[in-house]
């Protein structure tokens, strides 16, 4: 059976590979010293208080139960809470952790000693049960998991906080007996897993389904990877063994959907899945496995990317939800009291960090800060030192800071040993400074002493003073952050350098150092307004690295705040005022600072109850506590400032391009001042030719948009080619060099293979800040409406018309293309507009065909709609037929030729615009709606003679003033 363990692991990843040495090194650390500031502070809370003061022999309690060895005089019970139950001896396992870190931290050399207490405590544990078998929990826990993994505990979540908690202390410690207990339960586990099936460790390891599985298994290959490289380190002949069991941790189907970039994390819960993220990463650091390296980093990339709040911190009460969901969310996406777990953000920093060592790239340097300084900081009460599960991020909500043993509880403790654990990397003669805490490090290889002062992020100055045992080589290479915007300032011992700024990247100093020698960096401070992902009238405020907290006062909180994890997480939500300008981006310019209060600010804000004026203080979250607080805030525009603008903004033309002949005698123009009424333009004369390309030369279905004095065109170029044309032009007459551009890659999964490109449509999309081209595709499906019939284009017919998307930052380079829009019916011609009084896109396509409908005449265009995010698109129901009657004349038998294509929607003087052709012969059509809902067909629509297809669009009069030029 052991070799049906191993072969169960081959497809996932190679149970052992040659590991390669690390791109940068973390500092062992006691190398490491916090000097004076916000992280000295807490560390020292702890060390003393919270920390300091949990005793061993209640930490105990549950582990000398379990093996029956008696309890010391005067230990009734261990510390409640989840540590008694639900994941009883976790806190233990978090307890060695943070104990061995202090001791290195901080050389109180009483955390080693209860440390070195707990490892012999627990090897007597060990010895009484015999086997191996550890845990504050009898072992049928396990007997229970492997019968019935969806109805069982988590027992694996606390044998990993054991077992890393164990080798903490011989790392840290140098206490060999914590390696030995260790070595024995990763034994004693792998026999457990080599007795079972395939069938049975798939189900007992997988935990990809929506909501928190109950076999949650923490990040055992993280603690097992790292057991093999210090078992390795003390010449074990068999180290390997432990590898090889953490592989089998690493599951297909987590690793290979992240390999193919596909972002599966919606409703997953967080910290299941952030824990074996973290495993997949130490356990490419151990065995130099590129493909666990490489799914670690997808991982982290969707997760800081698009799933994570303002603060770093992600999820919504435990859960992932579909990503860039941030603060427009509804039910169990909607911010409040639960968002942000704590222990989710302590894992990611771990992973950061091991992704570090692999590739030292500024991006996860970057994100330590965020989220050291926005969301585990802030979660340490300045004054007790109690922590949070939860950092409730709907605007008005408080803080809860545990009393008890929840997992957060757990990391909580541990986190503020870790703070000088990212600051330094190194590697040979190269010192990475990632984190700028004022901090000490003895760079012994080097020879080198480095002191680190600054008062940052109060100042944006931060000096390093050398020590050197001898003159000595060296890189140091000084963290620019990505949200610089301005100069830096460099000085070398005191001489002023000239350095062009890099922020996201890393400024390289590379000399001899001595005694004496000084670095001064100054970074350029300043307030930024970032808007949320999916809500760009909702923003946070951040002043250089720290979000500002708005600080809203303790009316209807409890007398205390500290609790359960779930006692307020029902608490109403509460009222917050606006801020009120001319848009989002404007936020800051409100926003004053306190004279003589360092990182203090003040904003007057709008209560929208009454319109009152608010003056609200803003200070960094870390600083802000046992309070109401928001660190989002919706921006509206001024009531009165609103309508002004529009009745001052410039007139713009409306124009639609259309073609005769099938597209191949050119792209035609028209004009129309009121949506209605459309004369043509340039002697109805094309004002663009197909270009001369191999095959067919056609200009169909052109779109046209104008942004930033330039106006793009898109074409369908080809009946059956899988290309589209672009060109360009400042006058909509003088086109550039007219280009093919191919949005599919090469190859292509054999099934659905698209044909062709047609009607591309071009948009501008403000959320990401791109192009993007929306286009039809001819599918054939394996499907049939049940008639047997194969004639394409017709009602009954197996191909499909699927609606594909492409990016393009430019114009000229685009991305693969992606399928957009594929709900059960043959869909073309898609157009879509942004809705702004609706705060989502509309889209209208053709349906051609409905499963299982023979016949469409008539009315076919069709409305969906979905958010401003159209990497995640969530679209609603296809509407019925648009309403109204748009399509008078259907006596055509043939259904094909009764319906409406070529469709355009607009939005033009504060009505919606539809435009259509009817290849019944009745020419181009129009209808109107105030509100997308209510139709009425335009009888009195007139368009030049043998119009087809074509795409409205709207351009500032003074763009376009020639214009009146080209009439005939």
């Amino acid at each position: 059976m052991k070799a049906a363990l191993l072969c169960l692991c081959a497809p996932v990843l190679a149970a052992v590979a040659q590991a390669v040495p690390s791109a940068a090194e973390p500092f062992e650390l006691r190398r490491v010293r916090l000097l004076d500031g916000p992280f000295k502070e807490r560390q020292e809370l702890h060390r003393t208080g919270l920390v300091g003061q949990l005793e061993p022999d209640r930490l105990l309690f549950g582990f000398r139960k379990t093996a029956g060895l008696p309890q010391p005089a005067g230990v009734t019970a261990g510390y409640g809470g989840w540590d008694s139950g639900f994941i009883a001896g976790h806190y233990g396992g978090h307890y060695l952790s943070a104990a061995a870190r202090m001791y290195a931290a901080t050389g109180d050399a009483s955390f080693r000693d209860k440390a070195d207490y707990l490892v012999k405590v627990l090897a007597e544990c060990q010895a009484k049960l015999g086997g191996g078998y550890l845990s504050a929990f009898p072992a049928d826990k396990f007997d229970q998991l492997e019968k019935n993994p969806h109805k069982a505990s988590v027992p694996y979540y606390t044998i990993h906080k054991i077992m890393a908690g164990l080798l903490d202390v011989y790392a840290c410690c140098g206490n060999a007996q914590a390696l030995d207990v260790a070595e024995r339960m990763s034994d004693y586990f792998a026999a457990r897993f080599a007795k079972l099936t395939p069938e049975q460790i798939e189900a007992i390891l997988r935990t990809d389904y929506t909501g928190n599985p109950v076999n949650e298994f923490g990040g055992m290959a993280e603690a097992l990877s790292d057991l093999y490289r210090l078992a390795a380190q003390r010449s074990d002949a068999d180290a390997e063994r432990h590898l090889r069991f953490a592989a089998l941790f690493n599951r297909a189907w987590l690793v290979e959907p992240l390999l193919q970039g596909q972002d599966r994390l919606d409703g997953l819960h967080g910290n299941t899945h952030m824990a074996q993220a973290c495993g997949l990463a130490r356990y490419t650091c151990a065995s130099g496995d590129a493909r666990a390296g490489r799914a670690a980093e997808a991982f982290w990339n969707f997760v800081t990317r698009d799933h994570a709040f303002a603060i770093g911190g992600n999820a919504f009460d435990e859960k992932l939800r579909a990503a860039r969901t941030e603060v427009a969310g509804a039910g169990d996406a909607a911010l409040s009291p639960k968002t942000a777990e704590t222990c989710n953000t302590h894992n990611l920093l771990k992973l950061a960090r091991s992704l570090f060592e692999r590739e030292p790239k500024a991006a996860y340097a970057d994100f330590m800060e965020l989220a050291l300084y926005n969301h585990i900081l802030a979660s340490i009460a300045p004054d007790t030192g109690h922590v949070t599960y939860f950092t409730p991020l709907r605007p008005g909500d408080f803080r809860t800071y545990l009393d008890s043993s929840y997992c957060c509880q757990g990391t909580g403790i541990e986190n503020t040993a870790r703070f000088g654990e990212s600051i330094y990397f190194h590697r040979n003669d190269t010192l990475w400074v990632n984190l700028y805490i004022p901090s000490t490090l003895d760079w012994r290889e080097r020879g080198l002493k480095v002191r680190l002062e600054t008062r940052y992020p109060e100042d944006g100055r931060i000096r390093l003073t050398f020590e050197a045992d001898a003159p000595a080589t060296a890189t140091v290479n000084l963290r620019l952050p990505a949200w610089i915007d301005g100069a830096v300032g460099l000085a070398v011992n005191g001489e002023e350098q000239s350095v062009s700024s890099n922020p996201g990247g890393y400024l390289p100093v590379t000399r001899r150092w001595q005694s004496g020698d000084s670095i001064e960096l100054t970074l350029p401070l300043s307030l930024r307004v970032r808007p949320s992902m999916d809500d760009p009238a909702t923003v946070s405020l951040f002043y250089g690295p720290v979000v500002l907290a708005g600080e809203l006062g303790r009316d209807g909180m409890p007398a205390s705040d500290i609790a359960g994890k779930d006692a307020h997480v029902n608490a109403p939500a509460w009222p917050t005022p606006v801020f009120v300008c001319e848009s989002p981006a404007r936020a800051a310019r409100s926003v004053e600072p306190v004279p003589g209060a360092p990182l203090t600010f003040a904003a007057d804000l709008v209560n929208q109850a009454d319109r009152s004026v608010a003056r609200v203080r803003l200070s960094p979250l870390y600083r802000v506590h046992h309070q109401r607080f928001a660190v989002y805030w919706k921006v509206v525009a001024p009531a009165q400032k609103k309508a002004d603008q529009k009745a001052a903004a410039p007139d713009e033309v409306l124009l639609f391009t259309y073609f005769r002949d099938n597209g191949q005698a050119g792209v035609c123009l028209c004009q129309s001042a009121d949506g209605v009424a459309f004369t043509p333009l340039n002697g109805d004369k094309p004002i663009f030719t197909p270009p001369a390309w191999p095959g067919q030369n056609l200009t169909r279905d052109a779109s046209v948009l104008y942004r930033d004095g330039l106006f793009r065109m898109v074409w369908t170029s080809h009946w059956k080619g899988r290309v589209f044309g672009y060109a360009e032009s400042t006058n909509l007459v003088d086109w550039s060099e007219p280009r093919q551009i191919a949005p599919f890659p090469a190859s292509l999964p054999s099934l659905d293979q698209p044909e062709n490109v047609w009607a591309p449509e071009l948009h501008w999309d403000a959320l990401k800040r791109d192009y993007f081209v929306l286009f039809s595709s001819t599918t054939r499906r394996e499907r049939s409406d049940g008639d047997g019939s194969d004639n394409k284009g017709d009602n009954t017919s197996p191909y499909d018309n699927r609606i594909y998307i492409t990016r393009t930052p430019d114009g000229r380079t685009y991305s693969d293309a992606r399928l957009f829009f594929d709900q059960g019916f043959s869909g073309i011609d898609a157009v879509m507009r942004w809705d702004e009084a609706g705060a989502r896109w509309v889209m209208v396509m053709k349906c051609s065909r409905d499963i299982g409908v023979k016949q469409m005449p008539g009315r076919n265009l069709r409305l969906t709609f979905t958010g401003p995010d159209l990497e995640h698109p969530a679209f609603t129901p296809v509407s019925a037929p648009i309403a109204g009657n748009y399509s008078p004349m259907f006596s055509n038998p043939d259904p094909r030729k009764s319906m409406a294509e070529g469709q355009s929607l607009i939005r033009y003087r504060d009505t919606w615009w539809l435009y259509w052709d009817e290849p019944a012969g009745n020419g181009m059509q129009a209808a109107r709606s105030p509100d997308l809902e209510n139709w009425t067909h335009v009888k009195a629509a007139s368009f030049p003679k043998k119009a087809q297809h074509g795409t409205a669009f709207l351009a500032p009069k003074r763009a376009v003033g020639w214009l009146s030029g080209m009439h005939p």
